[in-house]
Protein backbone atom coordinates (compact mmCIF):
# COMPACT_ATOMS: atom_id res chain seq x y z
CA UNK A 1 0.00 0.00 0.00
CA UNK A 2 1.38 3.41 -0.94
CA UNK A 3 2.10 5.91 2.43
CA UNK A 4 -0.71 8.15 0.55
CA UNK A 5 -3.38 5.57 0.54
CA UNK A 6 -2.26 4.07 4.29
CA UNK A 7 -2.43 7.91 5.06
CA UNK A 8 -5.89 8.72 3.82
CA UNK A 9 -7.28 5.34 5.66
CA UNK A 10 -5.88 6.09 8.85
CA UNK A 11 -7.44 9.44 8.91
CA UNK A 12 -10.50 8.70 7.87
CA UNK A 13 -10.67 6.12 10.65
CA UNK A 14 -9.84 8.59 12.97
CA UNK A 15 -12.51 11.51 11.60
CA UNK A 16 -15.18 8.47 11.82
CA UNK A 17 -13.80 7.72 15.50
CA UNK A 18 -13.78 11.66 16.33
CA UNK A 19 -17.11 12.74 14.97
CA UNK A 20 -18.65 9.20 16.53
CA UNK A 21 -17.69 9.83 19.92
CA UNK A 22 -18.20 13.78 19.33
CA UNK A 23 -21.41 13.48 18.14
CA UNK A 24 -22.48 10.95 20.59
CA UNK A 25 -21.00 12.86 23.46
CA UNK A 26 -22.94 15.84 22.93
CA UNK A 27 -26.26 14.19 21.75
CA UNK A 28 -26.29 11.76 25.34
CA UNK A 29 -25.21 14.87 27.57
CA UNK A 30 -27.14 17.83 26.00
CA UNK A 31 -29.55 16.58 23.87
CA UNK A 32 -31.72 20.11 24.19
CA UNK A 33 -28.84 21.33 22.64
CA UNK A 34 -28.67 18.85 19.62
CA UNK A 35 -32.19 19.14 19.30
CA UNK A 36 -32.20 23.40 19.24
CA UNK A 37 -29.57 23.02 16.58
CA UNK A 38 -31.72 20.89 14.42
CA UNK A 39 -34.89 23.51 15.11
CA UNK A 40 -36.92 20.27 16.66
CA UNK A 41 -39.49 21.44 19.31
CA UNK A 42 -38.23 20.44 22.47
CA UNK A 43 -40.69 18.48 24.85
CA UNK A 44 -40.64 16.22 27.77
CA UNK A 45 -39.65 13.43 25.76
CA UNK A 46 -37.59 14.59 22.44
CA UNK A 47 -34.62 14.19 24.24
CA UNK A 48 -34.83 10.56 24.61
CA UNK A 49 -34.62 9.55 21.19
CA UNK A 50 -31.70 11.99 21.11
CA UNK A 51 -29.89 9.94 24.12
CA UNK A 52 -30.33 6.88 22.32
CA UNK A 53 -28.76 7.97 18.85
CA UNK A 54 -25.69 9.56 21.16
CA UNK A 55 -25.73 6.22 23.17
CA UNK A 56 -25.56 4.33 19.83
CA UNK A 57 -22.70 6.73 18.19
CA UNK A 58 -20.17 6.26 21.94
CA UNK A 59 -20.67 2.80 21.61
CA UNK A 60 -19.78 2.67 18.25
CA UNK A 61 -17.19 4.81 18.06
CA UNK A 62 -15.66 2.71 21.48
CA UNK A 63 -15.57 -0.24 19.19
CA UNK A 64 -14.16 1.23 15.80
CA UNK A 65 -11.70 2.38 18.23
CA UNK A 66 -10.63 -0.46 20.19
CA UNK A 67 -11.01 -2.73 16.78
CA UNK A 68 -8.11 -4.55 14.70
CA UNK A 69 -7.50 -5.68 11.37
CA UNK A 70 -10.88 -8.00 10.27
CA UNK A 71 -12.93 -6.72 13.06
CA UNK A 72 -12.68 -3.11 12.73
CA UNK A 73 -13.36 -3.77 8.44
CA UNK A 74 -16.88 -5.41 9.48
CA UNK A 75 -17.27 -2.66 11.89
CA UNK A 76 -16.51 0.16 9.16
CA UNK A 77 -19.28 -1.52 6.84
CA UNK A 78 -21.69 -1.95 9.37
CA UNK A 79 -21.39 1.69 9.55
CA UNK A 80 -21.45 2.40 6.36
CA UNK A 81 -24.56 0.48 6.28
CA UNK A 82 -26.15 2.58 9.30
CA UNK A 83 -24.90 5.68 7.55
CA UNK A 84 -26.54 5.08 4.20
CA UNK A 85 -29.60 4.33 6.86
CA UNK A 86 -29.61 7.44 8.54
CA UNK A 87 -29.04 9.32 5.37
CA UNK A 88 -32.12 7.66 3.67
CA UNK A 89 -34.38 8.66 6.61
CA UNK A 90 -33.45 11.97 6.46
CA UNK A 91 -33.85 12.30 2.62
CA UNK A 92 -37.71 10.42 3.42
CA UNK A 93 -38.55 11.86 6.59
CA UNK A 94 -42.16 13.77 5.99
CA UNK A 95 -41.61 17.13 6.49
CA UNK A 96 -43.82 18.63 9.28
CA UNK A 97 -42.86 21.35 11.59
CA UNK A 98 -39.12 20.43 11.16
CA UNK A 99 -37.14 23.12 9.08
CA UNK A 100 -35.53 21.42 5.37
CA UNK A 101 -32.33 22.75 6.64
CA UNK A 102 -32.95 19.45 9.32
CA UNK A 103 -33.38 16.88 6.78
CA UNK A 104 -30.20 18.14 4.39
CA UNK A 105 -27.89 18.21 7.85
CA UNK A 106 -28.77 14.43 8.10
CA UNK A 107 -28.87 13.98 4.95
CA UNK A 108 -25.09 15.40 4.31
CA UNK A 109 -23.99 13.67 7.68
CA UNK A 110 -24.75 9.89 6.61
CA UNK A 111 -23.46 10.39 3.39
CA UNK A 112 -20.13 12.06 4.38
CA UNK A 113 -19.84 9.61 7.34
CA UNK A 114 -20.47 6.58 4.88
CA UNK A 115 -17.61 8.10 2.07
CA UNK A 116 -15.57 7.80 5.19
CA UNK A 117 -16.35 4.39 5.90
CA UNK A 118 -15.89 3.63 2.10
CA UNK A 119 -12.44 5.82 2.41
CA UNK A 120 -11.19 3.79 5.81
CA UNK A 121 -12.27 0.27 3.43
CA UNK A 122 -10.17 0.99 -0.07
CA UNK A 123 -7.99 -1.91 -0.85
CA UNK A 124 -4.42 -1.87 -0.27
CA UNK A 125 -3.06 -0.33 -3.49
CA UNK A 126 0.68 -1.87 -4.48
CA UNK A 127 3.68 0.77 -5.35
CA UNK A 128 4.26 0.26 -9.01
CA UNK A 129 7.65 -0.65 -9.80
CA UNK A 130 9.45 2.16 -11.79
Amino acid sequence: MTARANTSKRLAVRLLIATRLGAGLVAFVAPKAVLSVLHKGIDETSDIPTRLLGARELGFGALLALAKDRTRRGLLGVGIAVDLADAYIGATAPRGEESRVTHRVIVAAGVAAALLGVVALLPAKSRPDA
